[in-house]
């Protein structure tokens, strides 16, 4: 990504969040914690984690992918809450476009359960 298409991502984002009246400490938080996953040493993982994801999931008919972009933030909160795709974990998804975040869930993590 270039650095002016970058700028503008990060304008069109903090616009959005002024717009949906969200106080100044969640948009300084949300950049912060938006700076230091893009920082980490772990990114180029997760990078190749949603790659990795992004051909698996061709075979699916999926009329817009919404999730995929997402897939480094997902795998941060998850280390940050100590959950590793060893671990047993039993799901809760209230609301889903066409189930792609509970593919990618169940492709994660290996023994995971979804309601």
């Amino acid at each position: 990504m270039s650095f002016l298409r970058f700028i503008k991502v990060q304008i069109v984002k903090v616009v959005f969040l002024i717009r949906a009246d969200a106080p100044l400490w969640l948009i300084v938080k949300c950049y912060r914690l938006n700076l230091r996953d893009k920082l980490s040493a772990k990114r180029k993982n997760y990078l190749q984690i949603r790659d990795n994801f992004r051909n698996k999931s061709k075979s699916l008919h999926i009329d817009n992918d919404w999730f995929t972009s997402r897939i480094p933030t997902w795998l941060s909160a998850f280390e940050r809450s100590g959950l590793s795709p060893e671990k047993d974990i039993t799901c809760l998804e209230v609301g889903s476009w066409q189930g792609l975040s509970t593919f990618f869930t169940l492709s994660y993590f290996s023994n995971a359960s979804i309601t």
